[in-house]
């Protein structure tokens, strides 16, 4: 757990909440914020109850899929599963980065949204989008 509240994070420690992501395809980045996101919009207010929260959705979501056997659903949860049991404290990392990212005023999250640095991992599509457009017209 961090020693500090997560709105305080250093620059340091911003990288560091986006280590545990990294370890996700990039692909799956995009899902797997939104699964910690909607764990604090569902009311998980530390980084521990965060993680227990996604936890939990990961084994209900690997077992949906292996009642409708969908292999592909089953690895992309399974993933998850074993990366949150491997890396605790990265994943921890992450959460205070979205429990931080989830205190902003609405106003600052769009800023930074449209200026290519979202939630967590500031490889959004609004910022690819904006590279691929700054071509010749």
């Amino acid at each position: 757990m961090l020693a500090h509240p997560p709105e305080k994070l250093q620059p340091s420690e911003v990288d560091r909440t986006r280590v545990f992501l990294n370890r996700f395809p990039t692909s799956m980045r995009s899902h797997i914020s939104n699964i910690f996101l909607d764990a604090i919009r569902a009311g998980a207010a530390t980084e521990g109850m965060v993680v227990a929260a996604v936890a939990a959705t990961a084994i209900q979501r690997i077992q949906r899929a292996q009642r409708w056997q969908d292999v592909v659903e089953v690895a992309k949860f399974s993933l998850l599963d074993e990366l949150l049991a491997a890396h605790a404290e990265e994943a921890c990392h992450f959460a205070a980065g979205c429990i931080a990212w989830e205190a902003l005023p609405r106003a600052e999250k769009a800023a930074r949204k449209a200026h290519g640095s979202g939630p967590i991992n500031g490889d959004t599509w609004t910022a690819r989008k904006r590279q691929q457009n700054s071509g010749p017209i």
